[in-house]
């Protein structure tokens, strides 16, 4: 199988909640200081335009969309965020991909809310993958982290790589990191965790990647605003695969019990 690599970049970055013209000056920003120099995706934190002031997301008109659209025109790169979307008058919390052409290649809507979430948004009920650049890419939402059927659906679809676009929070950075490597490990795939900066509310950072062997292999190690850029390998996902076969072995007829309401 041909090797297919990909340059990612994870945007650790603070967002001022309900101060979505702020945070947009702040991300076009951003995308100029990586404007030209490789990437082929860039990946921006859960809610990264209008944060979590509820209230301000209903009031306000915002394409997100189409500014992120915009950007990837822009700028010639891929871009993944993390928006409130609205549709006929329901609010989702979602994670979008936009090619570099502005094109938007896939949208998913975060499945298990959290806390405050539950009462604002719609949660969100398909979970697919899709392809780019050779790269088969599943996306996913801050909590979806620690619920692993989601991942091992995407794993069983295809899926070389999980981003999950986050805003989570102090105290559980150490619960972060071992659930983004767990998820790696048991899926032999990679895993991106693009998360909030500490800036308003407190967001623990530790943007992180790990391999499909659920080694770390890149992190921004603080809670503060940073960028970091890593290159994948389809070679490595395929290797791990046939190393250690799990997802080959797996034995879905046993499993009904996982479906149960417990």
């Amino acid at each position: 199988m041909e090797n297919k690599k990909i340059k990612l970049v994870m945007v650790q970055m603070g967002v001022a909640e309900g101060n979505a013209e702020y945070n947009m000056e702040k991300i076009r920003s951003i995308m100029q200081t990586q404007k030209g120099k490789g990437a082929d995706i860039i990946c921006f934190p859960e809610l990264c335009v209008r944060g979590y002031d509820f209230e301000k997301t209903a009031a306000t008109s915002i394409d997100e969309k189409a500014f992120f659209s915009e950007l990837a025109i822009e700028n010639k790169v891929a871009i993944v965020a993390g928006i409130a979307d609205e549709r006929k008058g329901k609010h989702f919390d979602t994670v979008c991909f936009w090619d570099e052409n502005g094109q938007m290649l896939h949208c998913f809507d975060k499945i298990h809310l959290w806390g405050e979430e539950r009462k604002f948004f719609e949660p969100g009920s398909t979970v697919e993958i899709f392809t780019y650049k050779g790269w088969k890419i599943g996306l996913l939402v801050c909590g979806d982290l620690g619920f692993p059927e989601l991942s091992r659906i995407l794993a069983a679809k295809g899926a070389q790589l999980l981003i999950y676009s986050s805003a989570w929070p102090h105290p559980y950075q150490k619960f972060w990191s071992t659930m983004l490597a767990s998820r790696a490990a048991e899926n032999q795939l990679y895993v991106a965790g693009v998360n909030r900066a500490k800036y308003e509310s407190d967001r623990c950072g530790f943007s992180t990647v790990a391999d499909p062997s659920g080694q770390i292999i890149s992190c921004l190690d603080s809670d503060e605003e940073g960028i970091k850029e890593i290159e994948l390998s389809t070679c490595v996902v395929e290797q791990r695969r046939e190393e250690i076969p799990y997802l080959k072995y797996r034995l879905p007829e046993l499993y009904s019990d996982i479906c149960k309401v417990f």
